[in-house]
């Protein structure tokens, strides 16, 4: 006789259970939305929330609920026009400081949303929003990086008393001209041990030494490749200070990255605060008679550099940086006396820096250099060619009235300056990026996908549903079963891991129903071969199962490694048809063996059976 013990049994009720459990809360609608966020703040400031309550309510726009969650409040509304009015009115009251930024939440019950559980995401496709293929300009990376080795070099020879004749950076390398041949072995010794990344080279130029340092190629490419990396960690911060859920950043190629937002229809706002890409140095300035010479005649002197203030004044101030854009944790938008003003916080190297050179330059001036690429694509002699443009100018200048170290203020600014530098600072792009690709998608569009996908899935099992019924009489309505269950077990998982559902993963899901039928095809021609063998009902039933699985178990594996290798390989929506593919394959393995066999062992695994209904 074909049964199951006791514990398969309950163990496949209790799985198909628990699934529909997870699955359950995909079956609620969407409700609009806002977030509010404190920009730059991990917390949700405290008497926020009954604030914001209280001003809507004032306004007779109350939010049907309202909830702290993690680092934003959440007000979920009516419809969608009280979502509009209510954006329109926060983003007046609350100011620059706070980001409104609409959104959907779907209406799970209380119950439900108590024990952690939620709806798969939707993807861009199915929600509508923006989607932007930026491009990075990793050469701006190479130009930094060597730019802080001439600051460092600089300092270094002038620390040593070598005299050299001046430092320029061409065809990527720092060309180093020094005063005298004494001072090549000594420099070439110093520039070995002190940066040892960098391979130099030397050679005579009108009687005077001049060495070459420049970056090997195995150099070369960490730099290009962590530019990619910090701007795609930057990127995922800017997009989570936009407020949008379910948002899709990474690396696309050697030097792209895609980004996608749902939900967003600002598409210039989006891309403005995508790509801005801008730091800042903190210098001392050189003040002393020499320097106003310098700046009359033209002739800088080593060790400074010449620079123009927004107001178009020239200023000459150090060539090494006290601290830069890289030592910056957060950064802030507020007023000092009623002024705007950006509060700065450093990291420990960047505030011991600071400490010693404010208790050594007290009543010296120090400025504040600010540092912005801007690339844009070009055609040259055919062929689109990416420019990047380097923009330098002292947006303040300020006199060292105390000590400090990691916690300081920027002043002189507008609101709009201080609101956008602060947000610059707190994400700051390693390397300049151009956006090369925008598409839109409306909501609309978006709502007809996923009517377009759910009718495909439908149809898909509704037409597998019949065909089985009728070829496979009762033993395809069992099946048919396992199927059902086998579309919850794969929403369910979806909904658990949060992954992204995009319209490949729907196509992903209809393939799956007919890859997990294909598994009870296999079994029932397997009994109907063993029934004309001359085996008995029940004897033809254990074999169908046992000897067809080997074969189910091969054609699922293979296909399964093709499903991994698109998800290593492939990216946005490829990885999406894949993780979909991939979860498919596991649920069918499952529900096609225990399921599957679980309810034909209850329907005739205890009788005695002259025939089969297959």
């Amino acid at each position: 006789m074909n049964r199951y013990p006791l514990w398969k049994n309950a163990l496949v009720v209790l799985v198909t259970l628990v699934a529909i459990l997870l699955a359950l809360p995909n079956l609620y609608p969407e409700a609009p939305a806002l977030n509010v966020t404190r920009i730059g703040a991990s917390v949700v400031p405290p008497g926020l929330l009954p604030r914001i309550e209280r001003h809507l309510r004032h306004h007779a726009l109350p939010p049907l609920r309202a909830s702290v969650e993690a680092d934003h409040v959440l007000l979920v509304f009516p419809h969608r026009v009280s979502q509009r009015q209510a954006l329109i009115r926060l983003k007046h009251w609350l100011g620059k400081n706070y980001s409104v930024a609409p959104n959907l939440v779907p209406e799970t019950p209380s119950w439900l949303r108590a024990l952690g559980l939620k709806p798969m995401p939707e993807g861009l496709d199915l929600r509508g929003g923006i989607y932007f293929l930026l491009e990075v300009d990793t050469r701006a990376a190479l130009h930094d990086a060597l730019s802080r080795d001439r600051s460092g070099i600089e300092s270094l020879l002038r620390h040593h008393r070598i005299r050299y004749l001046g430092i320029r950076e061409a065809a990527h390398a720092l060309h180093i001209e020094l005063a005298s041949p004494q001072a090549l072995k000594p420099t070439l010794k110093l520039l070995r041990t002190d940066h040892p990344n960098l391979l130099v080279t030397n050679r005579l130029a009108h009687g005077f030494p001049v060495i070459r340092a420049h970056y090997g190629s195995a150099m070369r490419t960490h730099l290009d490749q962590g530019a990619i990396v910090d701007d795609v960690a930057a990127l995922r911060r800017r997009v989570n200070e936009l407020g949008v859920t379910a948002s899709v950043v990474e690396q696309q190629g050697a030097r792209h990255v895609v980004v996608e937002l749902p939900g967003i229809e600002d598409a210039a706002r989006a891309e403005r605060r995508l790509g801005d890409t801008a730091t800042v140095q903190f210098r001392l300035v050189d003040d002393s008679p020499a320097a106003e010479n310098a700046l009359e005649t033209g002739q800088v002197p080593h060790g400074a550099r010449r620079f123009t203030t927004t107001a178009g004044t020239p200023v000459l101030l150090d060539a090494g940086s006290i601290v830069g854009g890289r030592d910056i944790v957060n950064a802030i938008s507020s007023y000092v006396n009623g002024s705007p003003a950006v509060n700065v916080t450093l990291n420990s190297t960047g505030g011991r820096r600071m400490l010693r050179t404010t208790s050594h330059h007290l009543g010296k001036p120090m400025a504040v250099l600010y540092i912005q690429n801007r690339s844009e694509h070009r055609t040259v002699d055919g062929h689109s060619v990416l420019i990047t443009h380097k923009i330098e100018r002292v947006i303040n200048i300020a006199t060292i009235e105390g000590v400090f170290s990691d916690n300081f203020q920027i002043t002189g600014l507008t609101n709009r300056q201080a609101e956008k530098l602060a947000l610059l600072l707190r994400t700051p792009l390693a390397a300049p990026m151009t956006v090369v690709a925008e598409r839109t998608i409306g909501p609309s569009l978006g709502r007809q996908n996923i009517r377009d996908g759910v009718a495909a899935v439908v149809l898909g099992f509704a037409l597998v549903v019949l065909f089985m019924a009728f070829y496979y009489k009762w033993f395809g309505v069992i099946a048919d079963l396992a199927l059902l269950v086998n579309l919850v077990l794969i929403v369910a998982l979806l909904s658990v891991l949060q992954a992204t559902l995009t319209l490949p993963g729907i196509a992903g899901m209809v393939l799956t129903v007919g890859m997990a039928i294909d598994a009870n095809v296999l079994i029932y021609e397997r009994i109907r071969e063993e029934v004309r063998n001359g085996a008995s009902p029940q004897a033809a039933i254990h074999a169908g199962y046992e000897r067809a699985w080997g074969t189910i178990v091969d054609s699922h594996v293979t296909a399964l490694i093709a499903g991994v290798l698109l998800f290593l390989l492939g990216s946005g929506p490829v990885k999406g048809f894949a993780i979909t593919l991939c979860l498919g394959i596991l649920t069918s393995l499952y529900t096609a063996v225990m399921n599957s066999r679980a309810i034909t062992n209850a329907l005739y695994g205890g009788r005695r059976l002259t025939r089969l209904p297959v």
